[in-house]
């Protein structure tokens, strides 16, 4: 598909739907219902594998950062490390964040000498809002 959908809706005023679906060399509009219920499937089906766009946004700037990770190494010798509040009394289950520009660092206190995995700052956030939220369980 080169183009968008468009369906209105007018049943309540008593006149057929309509379906408006541009292609790539121009545009349908059409009331036959066959035709505006196929639009309104293939609308859905779209949708319904589309993101939200909040995960849109999370994925772009994931995908930004990582391209900016590769013109650039970031030096994690000077980062400070914070370690989880979920971490416990005895660390044994413990993670550490390092907050640097354009990104988010965390590693495992277990093994420190394993590459840290690094994050977008709204990869991370949106991380800890489902932490906050319970998605993970407790």
């Amino acid at each position: 598909m080169a183009g968008g959908v468009v369906l209105l809706g007018y049943e309540h005023l008593g006149e057929p739907d309509i379906a408006h679906v541009e292609h790539a060399v121009g545009a349908l509009r059409t009331q036959k219902a066959s035709d505006v219920d196929r639009a309104g499937l293939v609308f859905g089906r779209v949708r319904s594998a589309a993101l939200d766009p909040t995960e849109s946004l999370t994925r772009i700037e994931e995908a930004a950062a990582r391209l900016r990770r590769a013109e650039a190494t970031v030096d994690l010798t000077q980062a400070q490390w914070r370690t989880s509040s979920y971490s416990g009394t005895n660390g044994a289950s413990c993670v550490e964040v390092a907050f640097l520009p354009g990104e988010v660092a965390v590693r495992d206190t277990k093994d420190r000498t394993r590459p840290p995995q690094s994050h977008s700052p709204a990869a991370w956030r949106a991380f800890v809002a489902a932490v906050r939220a319970g998605r993970f369980g407790s």
